[in-house]
């Protein structure tokens, strides 16, 4: 279990269009380490669930890099 100390801090927000879907925002890392992101995902057809979903996986990736 972590303390909450060690936990990243994640200020996102989403937009989506037919088709789109995006999320973009900053994180400060677990080490308090800030970074701006922007991850933008369109010409999909089907629904926007598993977009969404690997956007969260690449956000919770990021909140581990060590600068």
């Amino acid at each position: 279990m972590q303390n909450e100390e060690s936990l990243a801090k994640i200020i996102a927000k989403t937009g989506t269009l037919s088709g789109v879907s995006c999320l973009s925002g900053y994180i400060f890392t677990t080490r308090g380490d800030p970074l701006a992101f922007s991850i933008l995902m369109n010409g999909y057809v089907d629904e926007a669930k598993p977009f969404r979903n690997l956007q969260d996986k690449i956000v919770n990736a990021l909140t581990e890099i060590k600068l």
